[in-house]
């Protein structure tokens, strides 16, 4: 069987709390490889059962863990002797499994691959790292090993090993490149998502007025922002109603926000709400709100959140930062509001609401946006760049 070979999964961090994109674009991968088998490296017995439940035809595979807590003396020395534990497994399961290629997430693994040399290439995903905004030094478990910021260790991973990086934008990609990185070491994949599990809803048939925010309630989402912007808003409209899905460190913080501002009437915080239960009930909002802080991390990452707006027909208000405008063309695909602004945020929200004509516009040429960045077009571009560097 010469021609039979095998893709590795490895992932570095816990399967369990990595929220849909990852999710998806493994699935994805899994279902348009046909001969090749799977291999998945993970850090839990739990991350190994839900693999085997839901790909029961792969080997599974888990890391040791990493010892959280060690003296200042040793930590070097630990740390080393981890690295180094986890690099000749890796290389036994390589060689086991007649592995072309490793398709990595999390910086873990990025450290990993940093410290040692492989030469069979991998593509590390970065759709759930905090480029550049996380050092690893804030890390919780890296915090006493290394104090360097990620794009760093992504330079010194390309200058010693064979490995590629999936990026999300074109800005984050520009960003590497001014970093050292080659840019054919780069590829841009959109965090996109299926515009075809979404069913949008016109104008003229939405009940009520309703802006919807989705996502982790932390200081980068600036939700302080929105919340102060549709105090406004409510003034003018007093129906209308902000739904705030997601959850974080934030989140007391926030609510204890909209009591000052008099909103908890007009304000709901939902928590999380399970994806196959969202592509129904989003379509029956009326606006989608993307209030990102301007800062690093922000500047260079579209959410994805703004691609579910767009595909279930919701027309976006963004903040104005560098990589939204790569899919948002203010008043045409959207409407950019100049970032931790409330006053602005909040007439171009009464806008969209009460011009109808405007609205309509927006909404069919986000759904075009949306079918532009679909993300199994995105995954497409990983799948061909993995086969390329195999076949």
């Amino acid at each position: 069987m010469k021609d039979f070979y095998s893709i590795l999964f490895y992932i570095r961090e816990s399967f369990l709390p990595i929220t849909g994109s990852l999710h998806y674009r493994i699935h994805n991968i899994l279902l348009n490889l046909n001969r090749e088998a799977k291999i998945f490296i993970v850090p839990s017995n739990q991350d190994a059962q839900i693999i085997r439940s839901t790909y029961p035809n792969t080997f599974v595979y888990k890391t040791h863990t990493i010892i959280p807590r060690f003296s200042r003396s040793s930590k070097f020395l630990l740390a080393s002797m981890f690295f180094a534990e986890t690099f000749f497994q890796l290389k036994k399961i390589i060689k086991k499994h007649n592995i072309k290629a490793i398709y990595a997430f999390g910086p873990l693994v990025l450290i990993n691959l940093c410290y040692n040399r492989l030469d069979t290439p991998c593509f590390l995903d970065l759709t759930e790292t905090d480029l550049p905004y996380v050092k690893l030094s804030e890390h919780k478990i890296l915090s006493s090993i290394i104090g360097l910021p990620i794009e760093n260790l992504l330079l010194s991973c390309a200058e010693k090993t064979n490995t590629e990086y999936i990026v999300l934008t074109e800005t984050m990609k520009k960003y590497l490149i001014k970093k050292g990185i080659k840019a054919n070491n780069l590829l841009v994949a959109y965090d996109g998502t299926n515009p075809d599990l979404f069913s949008p809803i016109d104008y003229s048939k939405k009940r009520n007025k309703s802006i919807v925010f989705i996502g982790d309630i932390d200081n980068r989402d600036g939700v302080d922002v929105l919340l102060k912007a549709f105090s406004y808003v409510v003034k003018e409209l007093n129906g209308t109603k902000l739904y705030i899905i997601g959850d974080g460190p934030a989140l007391q913080k926030m609510i204890k926000l909209c009591s000052k501002l008099q909103l908890h009437k007009h304000v709901v915080f939902t928590r999380w709400i399970p994806f196959s239960q969202l592509i129904r009930i989003l379509p029956t909002f009326s606006v989608g709100v993307v209030p990102s802080k301007k800062m690093l991390l922000n500047e260079i990452v579209i959410p994805r959140k703004t691609f579910e707006f767009m595909a279930a027909g919701l027309p976006v208000v963004a903040s104005n930062l560098t990589a939204i405008k790569e899919v948002i063309k203010d008043n045409s695909s959207g409407m950019l509001f100049t970032p931790d602004d409330e006053v602005d945020l909040s007439e171009k929200l009464i806008d969209l609401l009460t011009n109808e004509e405007l609205y309509m516009e927006i909404q069919r040429n986000g759904i075009k946006i949306a079918r532009q960045y679909n993300v199994n077009k995105e995954i497409n571009k990983i799948l061909i760049k993995i086969t390329s560097h195999i076949n």
